[in-house]
């Protein structure tokens, strides 16, 4: 019997928006990652061969991302590189499949490491707006902008003042080309922050 086989399948109710033909991959709160298919529930390293061929062709051409897993990280087993690279780039359960008809679409990072991960938008990948990239402290202003957060709220969380905040908000409002939270909080949903 395979690892497969042996494995006890558990039937999830897919996230709205992906069909059943699509590939959601997501993180648990424990930090594995785990693919949905056909509303089936399986660790990630038990995808179909063919298709973790795709993700596995994407981390192979992506030599910094893999130099960073072997330095910061310390991983050098290729399965536990790819599924480290899977689980950053693509590991957020959310409504768009991540794998859908051989095609790859990468979520925008959220985990609770963003402020000091030596991987940040590079083994994961934040969007980038129309005028130019955003800082990492930017992307996680964003983020709490997106949550509903006030300026307050956001200092707190971050530890800064008001007035480094609202320069924070001014800067992402450039770069996004937004005139208000409102617009930066669409901005978050369209590019699958939050």
């Amino acid at each position: 019997m395979t690892a497969k086989e042996n494995f006890v399948y558990t039937k999830q109710i897919l996230p709205a928006g992906i069909s059943g033909k699509g590939i959601e991959i997501f993180r648990d709160n424990e930090g594995r990652v785990f693919y949905l298919k056909d509303g089936y529930k399986l660790p990630y390293l038990l995808l179909d061969p063919e298709e973790r061929e795709i993700f596995i062709a994407e981390l192979s051409g992506d030599l910094t991302a893999i130099q960073v897993l072997e330095k910061y990280f310390g991983i050098t087993d290729p399965d536990e590189q790819e599924e480290m690279f899977v689980g950053c780039r693509y590991g957020n359960l959310d409504y768009r499949a991540d794998l859908l008809n051989g095609k790859l679409t990468h979520d925008a990072p959220r985990c609770n490491m963003l402020d000091k991960c030596k991987g940040f938008n590079i083994v994961c990948r934040i969007p980038v707006p129309k005028y130019g990239p955003l800082t990492r402290k930017e992307y996680i202003v964003v983020i709490l902008i997106a949550q509903g957060r006030m300026i307050k709220e956001i200092s707190d969380s971050l530890g800064i003042t008001e007035a480094t905040t609202r320069t924070h908000i001014t800067n992402i409002h450039r770069k996004l080309g937004v005139n208000n939270n409102l617009e930066v909080a669409a901005w978050a949903h369209n590019n699958r922050v939050i």
